[in-house]
């Protein structure tokens, strides 16, 4: 038997479905506590033994169990996985396992579908998991497996790994047909914030994260809201540490990211922030549109918006 945390269990579901796959038994607690119970198909009433014998029971502390188990050096079959739960998870240590899989053939196809090159995508410190999977689906099999009956294991599948935080991310699907292209784990915040205070005399301010890529890509330097939803935070960023850069605003070529924009530069005058409009979208619908269909004279649209900007 195997015990492993819930953040455990997540960044590392393909090696732990392996052993399940080969017989092993899966234990996965949170804060301690036992919340599931990964079997094989063929061991699945084993659970239910182990419960009639006492040796699981719904207030099982596995902390107590493990200390336990080391004073007496009487740990037998059962295997530990480091680390523990928290309210807030810190993914760190993940982000940086995910970006060394950043030269994945899959991954870099998808990239060069978004004409972004692997460089460009490894100096932001994005990321790759070819078997990822949700943590809130991870936790409700969880919860259902703890019931006594079988459940189908979550499919994994492959994701870019977009750093937001230490204690956020976005999981972004590689293939077209997903029903859930973007999935965001912890709250998406601004992508790359800290392009407000790099030293760097502009910053252009996009919507998505590809559009930033493809500035960065051609020499600029950018953020991303994530959302037009996500306007307030910048906002808010600005009003408590202004910025000395002047703001390029870059935002999609729709009716939301024009509107957008005209909401944006009026709190922007209101807090006294240079900004410009730039137009880098073209006839396209975004940004990162405008490099896949034509990378020269993207790059030329951020050359001349970083040449005319106001300093």
């Amino acid at each position: 038997m195997i015990i492993v945390t819930t953040s455990e269990m997540q960044h590392n579901f393909d090696k732990y479905l392996s052993l399940v796959m080969s017989g092993q038994e899966i234990v996965v607690t949170q804060n301690g506590q036992a919340v599931g119970r990964f079997v094989p198909q063929n061991t699945t009433t084993s659970y239910l033994t182990d419960s009639l014998l006492g040796i699981l029971k719904d207030n099982s502390n596995w902390d107590t169990i493990r200390t336990e188990n080391v004073d007496s050096k009487q740990m037998g079959n059962v295997q530990t996985a480091e680390g523990t739960d928290s309210k807030e998870d810190d993914y760190t240590e993940y982000y940086r396992s995910c970006e060394f899989r950043m030269d994945e053939p899959i991954a870099i196809a998808f990239l060069q579908s978004k004409g972004i090159l692997p460089e460009t995508a490894k100096r932001c410190h994005i990321g790759f998991d070819k078997s990822w999977i949700s943590p809130t689906i991870l936790k409700r099999f969880s919860e259902s497996a703890s019931a006594f009956h079988s459940v189908p294991v979550p499919a994994p599948m492959p994701r870019l790994i977009i750093p937001i935080s230490k204690s956020s991310y976005i999981a972004r699907a590689m293939f077209s047909d997903s029903q859930v292209p973007y999935y965001n784990v912890g709250h998406a915040g601004l992508f790359l914030p800290d392009a407000l205070y790099n030293g760097q005399k502009a910053v252009f301010v996009t919507e998505g994260v590809f559009d930033a890529l493809s500035v960065i890509q051609c020499g600029g330097n950018a953020l991303a809201l994530n959302s037009t939803g996500n306007m307030s935070l910048l906002v808010d960023l600005l009003q408590k540490k202004p910025t000395k850069a002047t703001l390029l605003l870059a935002l999609n070529n729709d009716k939301t990211g024009g509107l957008a924009s005209k909401k944006l530069q009026q709190e922007l005058k209101l807090l006294d922030i240079p900004f410009q409009v730039a137009y880098l979208s073209g006839e396209y619908k975004d940004p990162n549109e405008h490099l896949k269909a034509d990378a020269v004279e993207f790059k030329k649209a951020v050359s001349s918006a970083l040449e005319y900007s106001v300093f």
